[in-house]
């Protein structure tokens, strides 16, 4: 898997993760407003709705460039810059439903995604987990997971913290007589569900176990 498509995975999984979202619009001269919604993508577009007598609604009926914001615990933010247009039919709560046309893709930190590469990604299958799992790690196999970067040849390592988790590995923190650096442990081979892994791995992640 390339460093662009892993990239593209992880903004869509991100967007995927997220539980809400802030949206953004863009009044003429005066300062952005902005208000957190639940959206969804369909096709290749992203679906919301708001309060039609909101303050963001109106300004974009009118005034159609949108950012959307999606910031989950673990993840990256990510924003999608673009257009929006007001659905045909409005929503069974008065709501006004919007239509996005994503045109840019940004990771923070890491840059702009391609947005056909976006679409084309799958969010990953074990963003659910990685909180819990994460936080198993951090709390009881840091000792664990030193000895198994030392084992792979980082002799340095004096403390390690996990960071991040998707099917193809571990993100970590490590800790050496230099400073601290960003190291990425990949598993064998990419994963649907953690059962996946091996027996070794699966009960340092704390797979089935009620405690995290």
């Amino acid at each position: 898997m390339t460093a662009d498509s892993r990239l593209a995975e992880h903004a869509r999984t991100a967007v995927a993760a997220a539980e809400s979202l802030a949206v953004t619009a863009y009044p003429r001269c005066v300062a952005p407003v902005a208000a957190a919604v639940v959206a969804r993508h369909v096709g290749a577009s992203m679906h919301f709705s708001m309060p039609t007598a909101g303050t963001v609604a109106p300004v974009l009926a009118v005034r159609r460039f949108v950012t959307l914001l999606a910031a989950p615990p673990d993840w990256r933010p990510t924003t999608l810059h673009g257009t929006v247009r007001v659905a045909r039919d409005p929503d069974s709560d008065g709501s006004t439903r919007f239509v996005m046309d994503v045109l840019q893709v940004r990771v923070n930190g890491a840059g702009r995604v391609d947005v056909d590469a976006f679409w084309a990604a799958e969010p990953d299958p074990l963003r659910d987990h990685a909180p819990t799992v994460i936080a198993h790690l951090r709390r009881h196999h840091g000792h664990e997971l030193t000895r198994c970067l030392q084992a792979r040849g980082y002799t340095s390592a004096q403390w390690v913290e996990a960071t991040g988790l998707d099917r193809h590995g571990l993100d970590l923190r490590v800790v050496d007589a230099h400073g601290v650096a960003a190291v990425r442990l990949d598993f064998a081979a990419p994963v649907r569900t953690l059962d996946e892994l091996g027996p070794g791995m699966r009960i340092a992640l704390g797979v089935g176990r009620s405690s995290a």
